[in-house]
């Protein structure tokens, strides 16, 4: 016991140190004047955080003073299975590249006597995913589905709701452009070799519409409100509307923000089920939280 102690202890001083440069990086690529330094800077940032990852007591330690920067979000699964590493770079010209990382404990996959430690008896063998944003060439998010190597690239933020063993679902955000911006609830599942699959058919519709993610976007200089009620197992959202009412503003999401009123999805037996105008929520749905308006206008 003393010996797994020291072990732990010893992890936590090394990726102590190097949370360090991680923060150095870090600053270089979210606060440096010019933009071929923040570009260096992130391409660092990057590189050091897929070669702190490859070990897999990475995932004990919190990473507390990188994910203090807004830009930044790390999120770990309900059953402590996967954790979910994502951030925000800002081009010159507004548009955003998000970049990430999935540390995933796979309890499908066998391992040698050899190859089993005390950490992986309880939480399957250790794998690790890069994030490549494909968002650029991604014409229609809703109805796209694909793994982490083009996987539709967004800031995760909230928590992680599990719906069953496989599939979780996830809040995000996108600053999209100079015009509008997006906020998504996506969901995420894994396949029995441990790869991680972005979209699912769990949305229901009156109207039988199919989509794999909900897409709401809406103005830059405007705020959406988007959470989880983890009590009615509900997301509740502001319903979104041009800003007059005039029907060539239909589909012109630079002039979209919230109307008053709200929308749900109620998880039901492995569905989102969409209800529209939820009075019931809407003395709540206000709250403050760490995350209800931070992502709204890029910085």
């Amino acid at each position: 016991m003393l010996g797994l102690a020291q072990t732990l202890n010893n992890d936590y001083i090394y990726f102590s140190q190097i949370e360090d440069s991680l923060r150095y990086y870090q600053n270089w690529a979210f606060n440096s004047k010019y933009f071929k330094n923040k570009v260096w800077g992130n391409q660092k940032f990057l590189e050091k955080w897929g070669a702190i990852l490859k070990n897999e007591n990475s995932f004990y330690y919190p990473f507390d003073s990188i994910k203090k920067d807004s830009k930044i979000s790390i999120l770990t699964s309900p059953d402590k299975s996967f954790r979910v590493i994502t951030w925000d770079f800002r081009n010159e010209d507004e548009t955003h590249v998000y970049y990430g990382f999935i540390q995933n404990f796979n309890n499908n996959l066998v391992v040698t006597n050899s190859q089993i430690n005390r950490k992986q008896k309880q939480k399957g063998v250790y794998q690790l995913f890069e994030l490549t944003d494909k968002s650029h060439v991604i014409q229609n998010p809703e109805q796209y589905k694909n793994d982490h190597q083009k996987w539709y690239g967004m800031l995760y933020f909230g928590v992680i709701v599990k719906m069953n063993k496989t599939s979780f679902l996830l809040t995000g955000w996108d600053g999209n452009n100079k015009t509008s911006q997006k906020k998504f609830i996506d969901v995420l599942s894994f396949k029995s070799d441990g790869t991680p699959i972005f979209g699912k058919d769990v949305f229901q519709f009156p109207t039988k519409k199919i989509i794999q993610r909900a897409v709401f976007e809406y103005a830059t200089d405007v705020t959406m409100s988007l959470k989880y009620f983890k009590d009615k197992n509900t997301f509740v959202l502001d319903h979104l509307a041009p800003s007059a009412q005039n029907s060539l503003l239909d589909g012109q999401y630079q002039f979209y923000g919230p109307d008053g009123s709200y929308d749900a999805f109620k998880l039901i037996d492995n569905k989102l089920v969409y209800e529209k105008d939820v009075k019931q929520l809407n003395t709540t749905v206000n709250k403050k939280s760490k995350y209800s308006n931070i992502y709204n206008k890029p910085k």
